[in-house]
């Protein structure tokens, strides 16, 4: 039963990711987004299960080392896929070359060595994937910190679910294989592994296909930034005094009230610092330390209490909730309604009800 279940899964498996690992490598769909890692994730797990398979049924061991080896690709491709989503300018660079050191050093010594020895070495492939899969885990979090300060727009959503969901499978996948090769060693194992595997597969398929990218990514000057925001709400020095900040406080006040520049869905805070004639940096500590919100609360704020007023001013056979969010800046309707209800304790509709 389980042997079934194991060639069944191991069969569909090497077919997808074969397939949908050539076909995101055409021109239509590398174009879109990233595709190019998800490509490789793909086709490095088809290569990897076709090997074992092979290795299995038809005895052909001098395929084993490469069978095993080519795990240790995993780790830095799932590394570099969310990288690249995340942050601009995160192409492949020639340091990056220094990840793939150990996928090669152990291939070469994988034909030197006895198999049972070699096997036993290349198992640090299961805690490379986990280790690097926490890394990459660390910038989702470091993005959904960063990306508040700089941005008024809303970027956790679907798409850094699924992102986050990829990661985690990644995480499950690498910790079930270590349990299985330390301390359990049971055919069930494996079976278990082949279905975190599977679903990972289809969540990268449905990745590069569906929604191929969908993020703001950060600059460096977005990071720095972030940083010193964050950190100056700790203990480390101000750069800028408080009298500073308060008098730009109230210049960032009477601009965004009087102009309404946060009905703009692109505004970010270069974008306002460059129309105060201030720097980013500057900006962001004083909406930090004295208006007491992230860049993202502060402009939405004045969004949501936009939409408040629309919403009691005009009736929905003059303006539908809809067209209130898109007058008001608001781009998704689900980030719409989830702020808008936070902040008021009702949905936009029960809101214009009640008022």
């Amino acid at each position: 039963m389980i042997q079934n279940i194991d060639s069944t899964l191991s069969t569909i498996i090497i077919w997808q990711g074969l397939f949908f690992g050539t076909i995101l490598m055409g021109k239509k769909f590398r174009e879109k987004g990233n595709n190019i890692f998800l490509s490789l994730i793909l086709l490095t797990i088809g290569i990897q299960f076709l090997l074992i398979e092979v290795v299995s049924k038809y005895h052909i061991m001098e395929l084993t080392v490469p069978a095993v080896n080519i795990g240790l690709l995993y780790g830095p491709l799932i590394f570099f896929y969310t990288r690249s989503h995340l942050e601009e300018d995160s192409g492949f660079r020639k340091s990056d070359g220094i990840h793939f050191i150990p996928f090669l050093s152990l291939l070469i010594l994988g034909f030197l060595l006895n198999r049972e020895l070699y096997i036993s070495i290349v198992a640090v492939r299961f805690l490379s994937i986990f280790i690097y899969s926490l890394y990459a885990l660390m910038k989702v979090v470091n993005y959904k910190r960063t990306i508040v300060q700089v941005s008024s727009q809303h970027f956790g959503g679907e798409e850094m679910r699924l992102l986050t969901m990829l990661i985690l499978i990644s995480i499950y996948n690498s910790l079930i294989m270590m349990v299985d090769h330390l301390f359990v060693n049971e055919p069930y194992m494996f079976v278990l592994m082949l279905i975190g595997v599977f679903v990972y597969v289809n969540f990268l398929i449905y990745q590069g296909i569906k929604r191929p990218n969908y993020f703001r990514k950060l600059t460096k000057d977005d990071i720095d930034i972030s940083s010193f925001s964050l950190k100056s709400n700790g203990v480390s020095k101000d750069l800028y005094n408080i009298s500073e900040l308060n008098e730009l406080s109230l210049k960032l006040e009477k601009y965004v009230g009087d102009d309404q520049v946060f009905k703009n869905p692109d505004l970010d805070l270069k974008m306002l610092a460059d129309n105060l004639e201030v720097h980013p940096r500057m900006l962001s500590q004083a909406i930090n330390k004295v208006i007491g919100n992230n860049f993202h609360e502060y402009i939405n704020n004045y969004r949501i209490e936009e939409s408040k007023r629309l919403l009691i001013k005009f009736p929905s056979e003059k303006l539908t909730v809809k067209e209130i969010m898109y007058e008001a800046g608001f781009t998704s309707k689900s980030s719409f309604n989830t702020l808008f209800k936070v902040k008021t304790g009702l949905t936009p509709t029960e809101y214009r009800k009640n008022f």
